[in-house]
């Protein structure tokens, strides 16, 4: 599975964000459903992001997996 990923600064969108392959998720447990996406644009405000323009007002975490779960 393909996902786009952060790196570890903000800046460039071209430069800071980066396709990479990540493992399938685990089978969904009771109450939870997968759902298969074909695709999902990025945003305008995704790149904002990148970019660093909301990083006073939210936090991402770099080291988190785009699969993984808080």
């Amino acid at each position: 599975m393909k996902a786009i990923q952060h790196l570890s600064a903000y800046g460039n969108p071209a430069q800071s964000l980066k396709m990479v392959e990540v493992s399938e998720p685990n089978a969904p447990s009771a109450g939870e459903a997968l759902v298969r996406m074909e695709y999902a644009p990025i945003g305008y405000s995704d790149l904002l992001l990148a970019e660093g323009v909301y990083a006073s007002f939210c936090h991402w975490d770099f080291d988190r997996q785009p699969n993984e779960r808080n």
